[in-house]
């Protein structure tokens, strides 16, 4: 039996988020919510001591927010749930800028960088910059228009994966304010519960009893043993 606890209705001031959120992705996803009358998946987030950071759902944050909505429906999940992982950037203009760098370097790496030659190199971590300024510079070279977001990559392809960002980073980042580009993190969270379908009205009115409905009625919704990851 799933322990329902971790579902609860959070306040959208207390909801933090790690990654920059796309605004051309929000007109669509809001009128599919207002035809709809409810939220299909909860977001999900990470509870630290003051805040929750979303890991998972923020153009859904985005838009109960949009809508004027005070609270949203989250799942909050524990570090032992969480696999992180990265997506990869199909570049579709030259890489070669990042070939070549000479800084200050540290220990470790940022990312990691695939040529259309089959060859891959890491451009390692720069003393002087943070890891999120270094992640922006990289991402800027090649541009948000200018890529495809993959889960895996196969040889003959420019690519970059920022597999050197770690989960600590990622959660020390967004407490500071600051965020990373989207499509960097990809996580694979255990027992994710996906078509909750909270209606809009328990939102509106802030019910938190008619939410203890469907924290009971959660056999109708799909919780997923196996690490999952819904793409929006």
């Amino acid at each position: 039996m799933i322990d329902t606890g971790y579902l609860e209705l959070v306040p959208i001031s207390d909801l933090v988020p790690h990654e920059e959120i796309v605004e051309e992705k929000i007109g669509s996803l809001k009128a599919d919510v207002l035809r709809d009358e409810f939220l299909q998946h909860p977001i999900v987030c990470y509870r630290t001591s003051q805040n929750y950071i979303v890991l998972d759902g923020h153009h859904r944050f985005r838009v109960i927010g949009s809508l004027g909505l005070a609270v949203a429906p989250v799942q909050v999940v524990s570090r032992e749930q969480i696999t992180l992982s990265y997506w990869y950037h199909v570049i579709h203009n030259s890489v070669s800028k990042l070939n070549g760098i000479s800084m200050d370097f540290q220990e470790g790496h940022v990312c990691t960088c695939g040529s259309d030659e089959g060859h891959c190199f890491k451009i390692p971590r720069v003393k002087s910059i943070d890891i999120d300024e270094q992640i922006w510079s990289i991402f800027n070279l090649y541009g948000q228009s200018r890529y495809t977001r993959v889960g895996q990559v196969t040889e003959n392809y420019r690519w970059v994966t920022f597999n050197g960002l770690t989960f600590d980073e990622i959660i020390e980042l967004a407490v500071q304010g600051r965020v990373v580009p989207s499509d960097v993190t990809r996580f694979l969270i255990k027992y994710r519960i996906l078509n909750l379908k909270v209606p809009l009205s328990i939102l509106v009115n802030q019910s938190e009893a008619r939410f203890n409905e469907i924290r009971r009625k959660l056999k109708s919704a799909r919780v997923y043993e196996e690490p999952t990851i819904w793409i929006e």
